[in-house]
């Protein structure tokens, strides 16, 4: 019972880290003059991803015109939860 539950836990984590980078940018976009999205932290390397996460999001963000405006840290307990990102259309 030992072995299978360490070989499932095991492909959790596996699939957990490799699954595709959903992108943050909505669909309707280019009608929006402002936004604030929320970048999620993982169960896995909140820590070492962050950043990581951060400037893919602002990548994205700058592909459509967009500048940041505001970065606001979200935790519960103490724990990293995720980050509230902010951006404005740049004039």
């Amino acid at each position: 019972m030992k072995k299978h539950f360490a070989i499932a836990a095991l492909l959790w984590m596996v699939a957990s880290s490799v699954q595709a980078r959903k992108s943050l940018v909505p669909e309707d976009i280019e009608r929006r003059d402002a936004v604030t999205v929320f970048v999620e932290a993982t169960v896995l390397g909140k820590h070492q991803h962050m950043a990581k996460k951060i400037n893919e999001v602002h990548d994205d963000f700058a592909k459509h015109g967009f500048e940041l405006v505001d970065v606001s840290v979200y935790t519960e307990n103490s724990d990293l939860e995720g980050i509230f990102v902010s951006y404005k259309r740049k004039k």
